[in-house]
């Protein structure tokens, strides 16, 4: 790129080089005139800024900081986390651009409390209202951006309007009021993104001809697979880091993580539980339960080009789940918390955190032999 070469280019049919990565190493050269050391060191940035806003988003999302730090916390020792963040290839920008787009909307987005029973009829339930168009503008700046990190921005820029869709079906009035934000956020997001769906769109044309009779004969056997990558069986396709079999969980996050999932989809149906026993606000309701959804939605899209790919595993690895996977543990232990605080005191919250960190303490030690064992 500091030599001149065109931005968005196709080497091979078969094989997407978009441009942001390239360019953001091409800025870090500018001060350290070592290819090598940039491309590390430009990937280490953005694995350290993926932490940072995973753990803002939650906080603004949930408005929960103990809920953040655990995820930011997951994410930060992570084998998985750390892996992608030192190889120095483009993939590790698309979750903090994915990120960076979710954080600009959801502070978009202004929630109203107006209950008046304990009951909380559709009429009486949190209400939502847009806090400025600016954040979505931003919003769809970032979200067209995702298109110029790699290609599972294909997929994952239908989490946003599947997001929408959700809260009109769950929560009166939001789409109402805030439908305008979310179709600035893609009018925009569109325009971003033209000028490399125009350059790739004859290369995209032959890849989908070539290889969707292939896809549709191994989906069977991928989506097996897939169920296994977070914490079951292993990694048989080879996705993400590791060696093939290596699940992207430990056993013990991975029993967090099934129970957090478990926790979120039973939220989608009964939301407001919690406020009708006194646990929470119908406002904390609405953000958690919101918050959920959108994890789920990022889970799933991110697993989906796996199974797209799954001629090829290696071109589409599962990194739009990074948000998620760290989320659900945290959830897990957070409702734990909940309930030792109703029923134990003080005490079980602390001992459920120190339980948690000596868990992350070992996830840590394991990934620093991973990485520096050999």
């Amino acid at each position: 790129m500091l030599a001149g070469e065109p931005a968005l280019v196709f080497q091979h049919p078969n094989h997407q080089h978009e441009p942001l990565f390239a360019g953001a190493v091409a800025a870090v050269m500018l001060v350290i005139d070592d290819s090598l050391v940039a491309g590390r060191l430009t990937s280490g940035l953005f694995g350290v800024l993926l932490t940072v806003l995973v753990y803002v988003w939650v906080r603004v999302a949930t408005q929960n900081r103990w809920l953040a730090l655990a995820t930011m916390a997951g994410l930060a020792v992570s084998q998985y986390g750390v892996s992608t963040s030192r190889e120095a290839t483009r993939l590790v920008t698309f979750p903090v651009v994915y990120m960076l787009a979710a954080l600009l909307m959801r502070r978009g987005i202004r929630v109203q409390e107006d209950v008046d029973d304990d009951f909380l009829p559709l009429r009486d339930r949190p209400r939502a209202d847009v806090d400025g168009w600016l954040w979505f503008v931003l919003a769809g700046v970032a979200l067209g951006l995702t298109f110029y990190t790699y290609p599972v921005a294909y997929v994952m820029w239908l989490v946003f309007p599947a997001f929408y869709v959700f809260l009109g079906l769950t929560q009166s009035g939001v789409l109402r009021r805030v439908w305008r934000g979310l179709a600035l956020m893609l009018v925009v997001g569109a325009v971003v993104t033209a000028p490399i769906i125009l350059a790739e769109a004859e290369a995209l044309s032959r890849i989908a001809m070539n290889e969707v009779a292939a896809v549709l004969r191994s989906l069977r056997a991928a989506s097996r697979s897939l169920l296994g990558v977070i914490g079951v069986w292993g990694n048989r396709l080879g996705l993400g880091e590791g060696a093939p079999g290596d699940p992207l969980l430990g056993p013990v996050l991975s029993v967090l993580y099934y129970f957090g999932v478990s926790i979120a989809v039973l939220s989608l149906f009964f939301p407001y539980r919690p406020t009708r026993r006194g646990y929470r606000t119908a406002e904390d309701a609405f953000r958690i339960t919101s918050t959920n959804m959108f994890m789920l939605l990022t889970l799933a899209a991110g697993l989906a080009p796996a199974l797209l790919g799954a001629v090829s595993p290696e071109r589409l690895p599962v990194i739009g789940v990074q948000p998620a996977l760290y989320y659900f543990p945290a959830l897990a232990v957070l409702w734990m918390a909940e309930g030792a605080r109703r029923y134990v005191g003080e005490g079980g919250i602390t001992a459920l955190t120190v339980a948690y960190a000596l868990v992350l303490i070992v996830v840590l030690g394991l990934t620093i032999g991973a990485t520096f064992g050999g």
